[in-house]
């Protein structure tokens, strides 16, 4: 039975995720093609500028709340925390875009009110997840998708503009979190539903707790945008806006194997919570092998097909291909698929509540993605740009396999810390 249920999940959450990415892939083909490579340059850039700072303030609160077994703090609690820290980002990204020369301030405040958008439906899949409701998160992300890619497509069709695509985009992402998102919530009896402005004062003790808690996998999960946008920043800086158009438009094609393993993530992720909240290591471990040795399969399949179907893949997308852009994509894939099965054991570590612990893969990571990236890219330019991801999900990889083997080496320490009531 649990084999079934847990089959069903994923195959809802592989559904939604990939209507998700498919959105995704068609917003930057359609940029690519329909208004060129600069201005999908100009979209690649303000993603890496707008992502980072939404991931650290998102505080990974999905992930959270899916592992919250005990329940400990209603969804008002978390939802009020997500309006707070979106008010936040959203100030710290328009200070950076006004003082910022290279970014078009216009298309970032576009990107920034989709990504904002998106952070309020990310609240409400996390209480959906920790429901076991993985096809309302399905059918969100179906919806969402079709309307937003739809809204897109016509927009730059009609006035040829990046920033009024994207602004249609986010709009029809609302329109479907206030009517289908809220309207699931409510069947769950989930308190402030639909609301715009959280609480003042704010219930300080909770959302300190929540806070101290949530805070290491939110800088975890910024250093993780961060290790993607880094390289991008270089390209940009050394190769100029264009080629970054390229590299971003390649990078949308090698992600398709994220959407699959993210879905065997995520799926995961509320029975490990379970498994580890009444020590049940055994069944952990079942669960998370299940799990990665689907990982496997998945990322050998998809660089398979990049190394004999790439060329054909980039002829029939772009009109044209290289050999250079082949090869690109054949390092993209492989980059893609390590780092996502390095996100498998993060999401074990994560329903361990390890969440502290994974700081300590992504500083040195970040650091040394930095130190690649501007010495890489200047010499070989986009190529050294994949060469850098490359190495980067090889380290991440290791690392994080050996942080989840050594906390599963001693699991007496580890039951009932999924959340506490005041951090780690």
């Amino acid at each position: 039975m649990k084999q079934t249920r847990l089959f069903t999940a994923t195959v809802w959450t592989l559904a939604g995720n990939g209507a998700a990415a498919l959105a995704q892939w068609a917003t930057v083909i359609t940029v690519s093609r329909a208004l060129g490579y600069s201005a999908g340059g100009d979209y690649a850039l303000a993603l890496a500028v707008v992502n980072p700072v939404l991931m650290l303030a998102n505080l990974q609160l999905r992930a959270v709340i899916a592992t919250d077994a005990a329940q400990q703090y209603p969804f008002w609690d978390y939802l009020s925390l997500r309006l707070w820290t979106s008010l936040a980002a959203a100030v710290a990204v328009v200070q950076f875009g006004t003082l910022n020369p290279s970014l078009s301030v216009l298309v970032l405040l576009a990107v920034l009110a989709l990504k904002l958008v998106e952070a309020m439906s990310d609240v409400y899949y996390g209480a959906f997840q920790q429901a076991g409701r993985m096809d309302w998160i399905a059918q969100s992300l179906i919806t969402k998708s079709s309307l937003s890619i739809a809204l897109l497509i016509i927009v730059a069709a009609l006035w040829h503009s990046l920033a009024l695509a994207l602004l249609a985009s986010a709009i029809g992402t609302a329109l479907v979190w206030l009517w289908f998102d809220c309207a699931q919530a409510q069947k769950l009896g989930l308190q402030g539903i639909g609301r715009l402005l959280p609480d003042w004062p704010p219930n300080w003790s909770s959302m300190r707790a929540i806070t101290e808690t949530a805070f290491p996998l939110g800088v975890v999960m910024m250093l993780v945008s961060l290790n993607q946008s880094i390289p991008r920043f270089a390209v940009e800086k050394f190769a100029g806006r264009e080629e970054l158009g390229l590299f971003a438009a390649v990078a949308a094609m090698a992600q398709s194997v994220n959407l699959a393993l993210n879905a065997v993530g995520q799926s995961m992720t509320a029975p490990l919570s379970q498994c580890a909240h009444r020590g049940d290591w055994k069944e952990f471990r079942t669960l998370f092998g299940r799990g990665l040795g689907t990982g496997i399969l998945v990322v050998t399949a998809c660089c398979l097909v990049c190394v004999f179907m790439g060329p054909a893949l980039l002829m029939a997308i772009f009109g044209k291909t290289t050999p250079e852009q082949s090869w690109m994509l054949v390092l993209q894939m492989m980059a893609a698929g390590v780092t996502a099965l390095a996100g498998l054991c993060g999401y074990a570590l994560t329903a361990m509540g390890e969440f502290r612990q994974q700081l300590l893969l992504f500083i040195p990571l970040t650091s040394l993605t930095a130190l690649l990236s501007w010495g890489f890219v200047p010499a070989y330019g986009v190529e050294g740009a994949c060469w850098v991801l490359v190495a980067g999900s090889i380290l991440h990889l290791a690392a994080a396999g050996f942080l989840l083997n050594f906390r599963l080496a001693q699991p007496g320490n580890l039951v009932g810390e999924a959340l506490p009531e005041a951090g780690l």
